[in-house]
């Protein structure tokens, strides 16, 4: 098996793909007024209107996090937590997302426990 999809809470769908659009280029493949789904790379992010929002941490991976921080942060992506290593070997930020939705950026660094 594999994962497919996952299935997020949003209280504003339009609000919510906007913010997919606009922030990551990502636009629906499919919606209807109570759904939209997005795709990222092999994930599909199937976003259902309903409250409350889904309190959730996506993350996606770059060859270069602050790269990528600073591209989504050019769109008006807000940065909740900045780039920082971790002692696990990734670098990682934290951004915003639609409502309960957060995105992680996650870079793999070279040298992982020293």
């Amino acid at each position: 098996m594999s994962v497919s999809h996952l299935h997020l809470n949003v209280r504003d769908l339009n609000a919510a793909l906007d913010w997919f659009n606009r922030i990551l280029e990502a636009s629906p493949d499919f919606v209807n007024d109570r759904m939209a789904s997005v795709r990222l790379e092999g994930l599909a992010l199937v976003l259902d209107k309903a409250a409350p929002d889904s309190p959730v941490i996506v993350a996606l991976g770059a060859d270069s996090c602050d790269a990528e921080v600073e591209r989504l942060v050019a769109r008006g992506a807000v940065v909740t937590e900045p780039a920082v290593d971790r002692p696990w070997g990734v670098r990682n930020a934290y951004l915003a997302g639609p409502g309960g939705i957060t995105l992680e950026i996650e870079e793999t660094l070279e040298s992982v426990g020293g």
